[in-house]
């Protein structure tokens, strides 16, 4: 992942390397991670195993969440979860 993001999209990181049993390179995605949760927000993941039916759904709860009318996704918060 470059340093500096112009182009507008959101970053993309490989998790390839959270597959490994290399420590320091975990590490490097775990900083990138926080990074962009930090200073971007957003960022997209390429290289997972995260099998495409499990991502589909996912994002279909995703629209659902954002298609709710302000008052109810106001209700949930950081500090409210369900663990």
């Amino acid at each position: 992942m470059s340093d500096e993001n112009t182009s507008g999209a959101p970053p993309v990181l490989d998790f390839s390397p959270f597959y490994t049993g290399n420590a320091a390179a975990r590490a490097e995605l775990v900083a990138q991670v926080k990074d962009c949760c930090l200073h971007n927000g957003f960022f997209q993941i390429v290289n997972t195993n995260v099998p495409l039916e499990l991502q589909e759904g996912v994002m279909k709860w995703c629209e659902r969440f954002f298609d709710m009318p302000l008052e109810e996704k106001v209700k949930v918060s950081k500090g409210k979860t369900l663990l």
